[in-house]
């Protein structure tokens, strides 16, 4: 039998793994149209930003100035790696990798 915390913990995960992969076959498959995966985007990318000041504001109570400066410099990398560095037609299929890379931009 399996614990109570270890399955919620599995179908947290299990639910974090089928939204990745929704997240990345949806607009590389063209169901949606474009203008609704680019409001998508803002809207992840505005949630992104809003949980990472919650837990450093809201939780640890500490106050950060720079957070649009981390986020700046991992949207830099990632146009330039979307722009410059991969093909276009490899574009949405190379979107969560991108972002990884963006994130390790912002990271270092």
């Amino acid at each position: 039998m399996i614990d109570s915390n270890k399955l919620k913990k599995l179908l947290i995960g299990g639910a974090a793994l089928l939204l990745l992969a929704l997240a990345w076959a949806l607009p590389a498959s063209g169901f949606l149209n474009p203008y609704v995966v680019q409001i998508l985007m803002y809207v992840g990318i505005n949630m992104i930003l809003t949980l990472s000041l919650n837990l450093v504001n809201g939780y640890m109570g500490e106050f950060s100035v720079g957070h649009a400066g981390f986020m700046g410099i991992g949207a830099y990398a990632a146009s330039i790696l979307t722009v410059w560095v991969l093909p276009r037609a490899w574009a949405p299929w190379a979107f969560p990798a991108v972002l990884a890379a963006g994130g390790l931009a912002a990271a270092s």
